[in-house]
């Protein structure tokens, strides 16, 4: 499945601004409760307790090019389960400006690991069970302005191992994505279409989806409210359909030089036909500080 990482490069351009050069490092730290572990778990309710180091490093090679460059981390621990999950990213972005378009290149290397058993995408019931799961990603993509917005075209490739009941599993991704941003007074949209084809030798692996995603973001004084919306409609190998839908609310306050207070509600139902699934729910509520700070620029 398309982390949603992979989705950040299509659509948040990186930028190195005026300067020639500037680093910058960010920790998330936060908490909250889930209504379960993941969709479809069937575990009831459980504490949450996350943690998000990043650093970037933004490049201007010259007025036309320019490097982005991200390691990032995450840690997830469930307080009553005792289930956690670790994942680690780095990310490389080349771009090429133009007068109104530019094209790019990105390249992903990823990494999660879980405590435990746990699915391929925790928000979809059927996925197959893994403990750990590494991918390269290979992203070509294009941006344009035209008729009062920007559009943006990307075809994520992939190649991804995950053990799973202690046998590596290969799979191997492609993805065709499309998408527009527009500024309508103070709200921010931006809306993308994706069709994705996952290929294995384990049916269980292999599933063909589309997908759509939307999201609307404004001020309202110092608070940067943002919802997003996602529908994905999925064909399993092993002859199963899903349906699922994904909403979130988010508003971040910058009480502080530097400092961010984030809380985010997320809501995820899926359907499936595979024997004794049916529909399943999460709800999960944080609270987190975010602080970021510009370590040198230049």
């Amino acid at each position: 499945m398309l982390r949603p990482a992979a989705l950040l490069v299509l659509l948040v351009p990186a930028a190195a601004g005026a300067t020639h050069g500037r680093l910058q490092l960010s920790l998330y730290a936060g908490g909250g409760l889930a209504s379960d572990l993941f969709v479809g778990a069937g575990l009831g309710r459980d504490g949450i307790l996350e943690l998000q180091p990043e650093a970037r490093l933004d490049l201007s090679l010259s007025p036309r090019w320019k490097l982005a460059t991200r390691l990032s981390g995450g840690y997830a621990s469930f307080t009553r389960s005792g289930f956690s999950a670790g994942s680690g990213a780095a990310e490389s972005q080349l771009r090429w400006l133009g007068e109104e378009r530019e094209g790019g290149l990105a390249l992903a290397a990823e990494q999660v690991a879980y405590s435990t058993g746990a699915p391929l995408d925790p928000t979809l019931p059927s996925s197959p069970t893994v403990t750990r799961s590494r991918a390269l990603r290979l992203t070509p993509l294009v941006r344009w302005q035209g008729w009062g917005a920007q559009w943006r075209l990307a075809a994520p490739l992939a190649y991804q191992s995950s053990s799973a009941a202690g046998q590596d599993v290969a799979e191997r991704d492609g993805a065709l994505l499309a998408g527009a941003a527009l500024q309508l007074g103070p709200w921010a949209l931006a809306g993308s279409y994706r069709l994705q084809r996952a290929e294995s030798d384990r049916p269980d692996f292999t599933a063909t989806s589309h997908g759509l995603f939307a999201t609307a973001g404004r001020p309202a004084g110092p608070v940067e409210l943002e919802g997003q919306l996602q529908g994905l409609w999925l064909h399993t190998g092993a002859g199963t359909r899903e349906q699922l839908l994904r909403a979130g609310l988010s508003a971040a306050w910058p009480f502080a030089r530097g400092l961010w207070l984030e809380a985010v509600y997320g809501f995820a139902g899926a359907w499936t036909d595979a024997p004794g699934e049916g529909f399943s729910s999460r709800h999960q509520v944080t609270l987190g500080l975010r602080g970021k700070v510009e370590a040198v620029s230049w």
